[in-house]
């Protein structure tokens, strides 16, 4: 019997409570029975360490102690001893697990998460400038993903840019834990609420919060009571929304009496709001949207509640429309929300319906445990070679 691999996580800008990288994928290595080692940037933790050896490095500050981090990782992860695999989820953490695998006889898996090169560099650059970073920025990619053992994606989307390199690879889709369907299903629209319960997320311009809002101040006027439960991640991206512009778009918008501004909390609080919720919503704007494919739509089926997404969003639609799990729309357009939101208010039975068919295709195709079990046995393969 082959003795269970030793996964060495190493981080250069993930957070230790991160969602995918530790709740998720670090979860499910230590529950098929792998060692799991963390390495990363020291950050406060909330979440269960579920069995994962954490250690950590200085967090630092300014911006080019981040761009160096790679450095504070490698030294860090250096001293992890009996490694078979190095995990990365990022562009520079992969530069080091691809160094400390050949140095080592080890093998390195590249997590890519977001298309660097377009949506993720479109918040540091603009105009002349961003194209010829962007064709740099590829051309590095395709390097580290040449040097990798595998390279898994979380779409088709975001794999795409790299698909030329002979480098085996694998998408694992954001898909939700199957504990976000163990609680029981949301009672969607139940008698008696004093209005629809609409559940966004994060307040970054990125993520539509300003068409959001402006939809939740139209779609209140024929709505009374509605609420938009949103959590304040303000100065979590730089993408020049703040506080300030939160509020004037609230006060603009006349929605004051329905948003409901939470601070954020750890993954497994989130069934219990998604069980209060009747609506999730996904709103990122063109830029984000065409490529995304987001964890809280898994989140949002797994909890049974109807999802308004955006139309012009590939990867999503591709899930929503087979599965007839909600409503299609251009979230860009605070109009077209507020009458998709408005859709759903009127026909409770339909929106019930689209919930338990969004809850019936998670259990069976679009949960984590399913979704991360190939690249379990490619894991275990590395290490059986």
């Amino acid at each position: 019997m082959s003795r269970a691999p030793h996964v060495c996580m190493v981080c250069c800008q993930h957070v230790p409570d991160d969602v995918r990288v530790t709740q998720k994928l670090g979860a499910e290595m230590r529950e098929a029975g792998m060692r799991v080692t963390w390495v990363g940037p020291e950050r406060p933790r909330r979440g269960d360490d579920l069995g994962i050896d954490f250690r950590y490095y200085p967090l630092g500050s300014g911006k080019k102690e981040r761009l160096l981090r790679h450095r504070a990782a490698r030294a860090v992860a250096e001293r992890v001893p009996d490694v078979d695999v190095y995990y990365a989820p990022e562009p520079d953490s992969a530069h080091v697990a691809n160094a400390l695998a050949r140095a080592r006889g080890a093998a390195s898996i590249f997590d890519i998460h977001e298309v660097y090169h377009d949506e993720m560099l479109s918040r540091w650059a603009e105009g002349p400038l961003r194209a010829a970073m962007s064709a740099a920025v590829r051309l590095g990619m395709l390097a580290i993903c040449a040097r990798a053992d595998l390279v898994v994606a979380v779409s088709e989307a975001v794999l795409a840019p790299y698909r030329s390199v002979p480098t085996r690879k694998l998408i694992v889709r954001n898909c939700a834990p199957l504990s976000f369907a163990e609680p029981g299903a949301a009672e969607v629209f139940p008698a008696g609420r004093r209005g629809p319960v609409l559940l966004h997320g994060k307040t970054t311009r990125s993520h539509g919060t300003e068409a959001v809002v402006r939809a939740a101040g139209l779609a209140a006027r024929g709505l009374p009571g509605l609420s938009l439960v949103m959590f304040d991640t303000f100065g979590s991206v730089p993408d020049g929304f703040g506080r300030a512009d939160f509020d004037r778009t609230v006060a603009d918008a006349g929605a004051s009496a329905s948003v409901d501004l939470r601070q954020t909390v750890p993954m497994a609080a989130m069934p219990g709001i998604l069980r209060e919720s009747d609506v999730g919503l996904i709103a990122y704007d063109r830029t984000w949207g065409r490529n995304s494919l987001p964890n809280k739509l898994f989140e949002y089926m797994g909890a049974g509640i109807p999802i308004i997404a955006p139309s012009y969003a590939e990867e999503i639609r591709r899930i929503v429309e087979p599965e007839r799990c909600g409503v299609l729309v251009d979230t860009e357009s605070p109009e077209a929300i507020a009458g998709a939101i408005a859709q759903l208010a009127a026909d409770p039975d339909e929106a019930r319906a689209m919930g338990r068919r969004g809850r019936e295709a998670f259990l069976a195709r679009h949960n984590f445990r399913a979704e991360a079990a190939p690249l379990l046995d490619a894991i275990r393969a590395m290490v059986r070679s």
